[in-house]
């Protein structure tokens, strides 16, 4: 125990060195059409390389960015360097691609949220069809209106929006009323399994058919 608060500790200090997004960096997964021939896009996922921890995974540094509050500069240098890599992918690209984006909870909560986005979708002269931010149902604990109101105006301005891991927790489908998503990504667990438990066929059919 001692040695995981220590190393939390340092995680943390680390988290709010001036250097740290000289450590980060983005890798980019593949997004197929369903028929898994050709390619739709892109989702960025941020990793973080620390010259002193080495390599940190993001379910170990992203919960602890959120609770010191870093993870509004991560998310938005995140934001910034994945629509760049978006401009210069789709650079006289007849049929562009998309850019898949996570966006934490409390990158929604902040007022400037909405303004951000548009600044960055400017900056970078990309179209704002090209993104798609993905969110989780934690997006909506305690803040539902709040949060619909900012994703529609973000749909209202051509972003697309992705509810992520659906049916790994508690999503209600009351969500799917409400929520003006373009997409629903199945949660992995209940595509990996699949092929062992009949239940998960059934559960994913209806999801696809819904």
């Amino acid at each position: 125990m001692n040695e995981q608060i220590k190393r939390k500790n340092k995680i943390v200090e680390s988290l709010r060195d001036e250097n740290l997004f000289d450590e980060l960096f983005l890798q980019y997964q593949p997004i197929f059409f369903a028929d898994g021939r050709k390619v739709r896009g892109a989702e960025a996922l941020v990793r973080w390389n620390s010259k002193e921890l080495g390599f940190v995974s993001p379910a170990e540094f992203i919960p602890m960015a959120e609770e010191t509050g870093r993870i509004n500069e991560i998310g938005k240098w995140v934001m910034n360097e994945a629509c760049k890599t978006l401009a210069q992918i789709n650079l006289g690209t007849k049929q562009p691609y998309i850019m898949a984006i996570n966006v934490s909870a409390i990158q929604l909560k902040e007022d400037t949220f909405f303004s951000e986005v548009c600044d960055v979708v400017k900056e970078t002269r990309i179209s704002a069809e090209w993104i798609e931010l993905e969110i989780t149902e934690t997006a909506f604990i305690g803040r539902l209106e709040e949060t619909i109101a900012i994703l529609q105006r973000l749909k209202e301005s051509g972003v697309n929006i992705a509810l992520d891991d659906f049916g790994a927790g508690y999503t209600s489908f009351s969500y799917l009323r409400e929520l003006p998503a373009n997409a629903i990504k199945i949660d992995g667990a209940l595509i990996q399994d699949m092929r062992s438990k009949e239940s998960n066929i059934a559960i994913v059919r209806t999801i696809v058919e819904l």
